[in-house]
């Protein structure tokens, strides 16, 4: 859990209590990622913190709160043409083929997450050659069930 947690966030303080259901991130970077061609999303936040209970893990949803989250996409025209996978593309194991335990467990655990989030702040910029757009949104609470 650590290392996957290492690999989506850049210098967290981390607080991992993995055997009591908790873990605990505090002024972390989300790193880049590339979600769709052309699109770029990197971020922020000040505190992420999840708490489930094992002997319920199937029955009650994990929780995730995150405080100040600042998320930036950036959309780039010069590279949105790129081909993405078509409808008719096969990327992976749909969920009636053969699927391990864990891939089960984290569908079942994703299907029941609640998420939290106070203070959300999201920046979209659009750049189109020399001209470009900038537009932002702010959202104080924000839950998922």
């Amino acid at each position: 859990l650590r290392r996957w947690l290492l690999s989506c966030v850049e210098g967290p303080d981390l607080d991992t209590q993995v055997g009591s259901g908790q873990v605990c991130l505090s002024d972390a970077r989300l790193r880049e990622a590339v979600p769709l061609p052309g699109l770029r999303c990197s971020g922020a936040f000040s505190r992420l913190s999840a708490s489930w209970s094992w002997a319920a893990l199937l029955s009650s949803p994990a929780c995730v709160e995150v405080e100040d989250l600042y998320v930036c996409a950036r959309l780039d025209s010069s590279t949105s043409s790129q081909q993405s996978p078509s409808a008719g593309e096969r990327t992976g194991p749909s969920d009636d083929e053969s699927s391990s335990f864990f891939d089960r467990l984290k569908r079942r655990i994703w299907n029941t997450l609640r998420l939290e989030v106070r203070r959300l702040h999201i920046r979209l910029e659009c750049s189109d050659g020399a001209a470009g757009a900038v537009l932002g949104l702010t959202i104080d609470h924000l839950t998922v069930c």
